[in-house]
């Protein structure tokens, strides 16, 4: 049986690469995962989780093609909210491959300062989606400024 810890990242490091695993711990760079995707070398670069990268440009594309839509529906309830939530996510899949597959590396300096990014937007993203949800009760219009915050 597994017992979790606040604080302790080691089980869920140990099964999947997340960009925080390099980060937290006695020894960050000790906790290696178990089960993680093949590196591809391209003109002698080499990348991490290639799958990650190819899911993510298909979450782009996909996000993008959102946005466009959601802007072209001129009446629909909460427009201006949920393209705000999509520009969250987008920007989320663009922190997502530079973090993840090395594209800024591991033992950068700069390397925390992404992933408190990466954790910051996601973070926003949750909190943002929430409060979307109280859009439809008409608590404040629509659009405006305060239902933007």
């Amino acid at each position: 049986m597994v017992s979790f810890e606040f604080g302790n990242y080691d089980f869920f490091c140990t099964k999947v690469q997340m960009a925080v695993c390099l980060l937290v711990g006695k020894n960050p760079f000790a906790i290696k995962p178990e089960c993680y995707a093949r590196n591809i070398e391209l003109n002698g670069l080499l990348v991490f989780q290639a799958a990650t990268i190819i899911a993510d440009i298909i979450a782009i594309i996909m996000t993008i093609i959102m946005i466009w839509h959601v802007s072209t529906k001129y009446t629909a309830v909460g427009r201006k909210e949920m393209s705000m939530v999509f520009y969250l996510y987008l920007f989320l899949c663009l922190l997502d491959i530079l973090t993840i597959s090395d594209f800024v590396p591991f033992t950068s300096s700069v390397y925390p300062y992404f992933v408190a990014g990466y954790l910051a937007l996601t973070s926003a993203m949750v909190w943002c989606l929430m409060l979307n949800g109280f859009v439809g009760f008409q608590w404040a219009e629509d659009g405006t400024f305060s239902s933007l915050l």
